[in-house]
């Protein structure tokens, strides 16, 4: 069932004062879980701008042979 935009402001409205009162820090989680429960995709996440530049930086490493390969996982730690 939809929220019905004067339900939508009903909402907004009894809740601005509380809203009003939060960190930055918690408003910026709050309007961050807003957005994961707005999406549509569950990997929405995985679509944005930043992800895909991540991704394309990715194949641009695996392209160009800028990757390394591990025998074990000691070996893998032992490199960082």
């Amino acid at each position: 069932m939809s929220v019905q935009t004067a339900d939508k402001y009903a909402l907004l409205k009894n809740t601005q004062q509380e809203l009003w009162d939060l960190s930055a820090e918690e408003l910026e989680a709050v309007l961050r879980f807003i957005k994961a429960l707005h999406s549509e995709n569950d990997q929405g996440w995985y679509w944005s701008a930043e992800w895909q530049a991540m991704e394309e930086e990715a194949d641009q490493d695996l392209a160009d042979g800028d990757y390394e390969e591990f025998e074990t996982v000691d070996d893998f730690i032992a490199s960082l």
